[in-house]
């Protein structure tokens, strides 16, 4: 119903969802996975059951259940033993491993008001839920869902006649601005991969068999879906029907007279950027810099010519390393260099792809002759390292009506967690405050010190709280632990 893309980073992510207030109640699921999981099988994608009830509805009390507060190498404690309502609340979390010793670990930890959010017992936990179990087999792993680097995309094109084709692609990223090139096969399917931007992107595309008229038609495909396995061991959540509002949302969550602003345009100075090293492939055996680049030949391969033990031939685009006197790939029926853009591997013939790229929206070229075993098979005949200029603008691509447009979506971008801060005087404490959510914060460190301090206000209403830490330590263990706190009304 609803999806997200997010980004990993050191192999954690965290985002968040809207419920729509079309939303029929029931029982519903929130899955996630990778690509490459998908590997294990879809029945083994993580999944967790998340009930949705309606506005005048409340979860049954009686399902309440107070887990026990045991250590399992994380610890909670709190500066005092009760709080007054909007009062400032620090909580102390420490991680040791099985000796009582410091341990590094990555935490998330949410506090809920236990009036408003029933405490029912969660099946699924970081616990129970998170480790590999090193005893299952998967006999039938393939591997037909390669990693994924960054955001990607699959498109079809197809000629004028209707029927896929293959053929050489150029694709220009408006925003940010970048060049990109790959092939269609025969079914006229092709794919980029590497990207990294929020929310969407245009992407133009074009055949290199046109160049002042369209040609063809090019459309996005969508993601393949992993099929949906539901999980038998979920129970349902017993509610209670009250016939009356039993969520009170407070303005700091939803500010009163929130709207929608028109569009602003914010103008200044280019900031130049420094020209980043790229060692990718270790040292190259040659460099050409943006300065050498033959801007006057109408494509890349010219600025080829001429470095020793590389053949190159801009009219019949074609390319090979010469490693020998008898023995050279230029007489052989071999595979030429991998051509690589943007550190993305171009897939196809390596001299027609080099003769698609425009000189001046080139940066530098790498050339590494000897066997680059990063790439495997693909590297076998040695590597071209092609590096786009950062501050390509529309203008500089000469943009023409014989591109089509694809939109492709990018990260989620995940919101930040509002709650009030009363210690800062100018904040106006006139607006009533019943959160039930009372804080998150997914992305707690303890470091090598084993310790983090996080601090939040309670709200309006008096009571106990719920508190909820889970993460991992640094090799992979998780962590978990339950804590309560009290508040009262003076």
């Amino acid at each position: 119903l609803s999806t997200r893309i997010l980004r990993i980073d050191s192999g954690f992510f965290y985002g968040d969802f809207i419920l729509p207030d079309t939303l029929a109640e029931g029982e519903y699921f929130l899955r996630a996975y990778t690509n490459l999981t998908r590997n294990y099988g879809d029945q083994n994608l993580f999944m967790k059951p998340l009930p949705v009830i309606g506005l005048n509805d409340k979860a049954d009390p009686g399902q309440t259940r107070l887990e026990k507060t045991t250590e399992n190498g994380l610890s909670i404690t709190a500066d005092k033993s009760k709080y007054k309502t909007r009062e400032k609340v620090t909580l102390t979390i420490r991680s040791t491993d099985n000796e009582g010793r410091p341990w590094a670990s990555n935490i998330s930890l949410t506090v809920t008001d236990m009036r408003q959010v029933v405490p029912i017992g969660e099946i699924i936990t970081i616990q129970n839920g998170y480790p590999i179990d090193r005893t299952q087999s998967f006999p039938d792993i393939s591997f037909k869902y390669q990693t994924e680097f960054g955001i990607g995309f699959m498109g079809r094109f197809l000629n004028d006649k209707g029927k896929p084709e293959r053929t050489m692609l150029n694709i220009l990223q408006l925003n940010p601005p970048n060049a990109m090139y790959t092939e269609s096969n025969d079914e006229g399917i092709f794919r980029q991969t590497g990207l990294n931007f929020n929310d969407s992107a245009t992407f133009l595309v074009k055949s290199q068999k046109t160049k002042d008229w369209v040609y063809g038609k090019t459309e996005l495909l969508g993601r393949e879906k992993p099929m949906i396995f539901l999980p038998h061991d979920y129970r349902p959540l017993d509610v209670i029907k009250t016939g009356m509002p039993q969520r009170s949302i407070s303005e700091y969550e939803v500010p009163s007279g929130t709207r929608l602003l028109e569009e602003v345009t914010i103008k200044g100075p280019k900031i130049e950027q420094e020209v980043r090293p790229y060692r990718t492939y270790g040292d190259a055996d040659a460099t050409i810099s943006e300065k050498n680049i033959k801007l006057g030949f109408p494509n890349l391969l010219y600025s080829l010519t001429g470095i020793p033990g590389l053949y190159v031939s801009p009219g019949a685009q074609e390319i090979r390393f010469v490693r020998a006197k008898y023995q050279s790939n230029f007489f052989g029926t071999g595979a030429g260099p991998l051509v690589v853009v943007n550190d993305v591997p171009m897939f196809g013939n390596s001299g027609q792809i080099l003769s698609m790229i425009d000189p001046s929206t080139v940066e530098s070229i790498q050339i590494t002759k000897r066997l680059k075993p990063t790439y495997g098979a693909q590297g076998a005949n040695g590597v071209i390292a092609v590096y786009t200029r950062q501050g390509i603008t529309n203008t500089d691509l000469q943009l023409t009506p014989n591109f089509q447009r694809l939109l492709v979506r990018g990260y989620s971008t995940p919101r930040k967690f509002r709650a009030p801060e009363y210690s800062v005087p100018m904040n106006d404490t006139s607006k009533p405050d019943y959160r039930a959510t009372i804080y998150w914060n997914p992305e707690i460190v303890t470091a090598s010190a084993g310790t983090a301090s996080v601090s939040f206000y309670t709200a309006d209403l008096p009571g106990r709280y719920r508190i909820v830490a889970e993460g991992v330590t640094q090799n992979g263990l998780p962590l978990r632990i339950v804590y309560y706190i009290e508040v009262g009304s003076d």
